[in-house]
């Protein structure tokens, strides 16, 4: 586990790693990055949202279905610059990610409305949440 200085006001995502059924986590940490399967003809919209994600965001891989009383959190990393790729083993679009936390833990979900958490990508903005993802990073 490493830990850093973040900058201030850093921004926290979550993000699948299953791509059609297979759970990719493990290529995700072996091979520093995160993306995003789907196709841009069939999620437009969802590649366009992945270009926002800059170096010195954070990023934790999520395991977040419907009907679960947490989250499940299977690594947290950062991404470290800005380049984007394309059509990397069973990512169209991806990012590089330094992994810092590769531990599995769990958060309880918060009370409260929240429909994104199984979406593929969403930003983190409940406060506990994102309290305790950097809690596992901060220097």
């Amino acid at each position: 586990m490493k830990k850093v200085k973040l900058k201030e006001n850093v921004r926290v995502y979550g993000i699948g790693s299953y791509h059609d059924g297979e759970n990719i986590r493990e290529e995700f940490l072996e091979e520093n990055y995160v993306g995003i399967g789907w196709n841009y003809e069939d999620a437009p919209d969802l590649h366009e949202y992945f270009k926002t994600l800059k170096e010195g965001d954070i990023v934790y891989i999520k395991v977040g279905a419907f009907g679960r009383q947490n989250i499940g959190i299977r690594g947290i990393g950062i991404i470290t610059n800005n380049e984007i790729f394309y059509n990397r083993n069973h990512v169209t679009i991806g990012k590089t990610v330094e992994w810092l936390n590769v531990e599995e833990f769990n958060i309880a979900i918060p009370k409260g409305k929240n429909n994104v958490r199984a979406n593929t990508l969403y930003r983190e903005f409940h406060p506990e949440v994102v309290r305790q993802i950097l809690n596992k990073i901060k220097a």
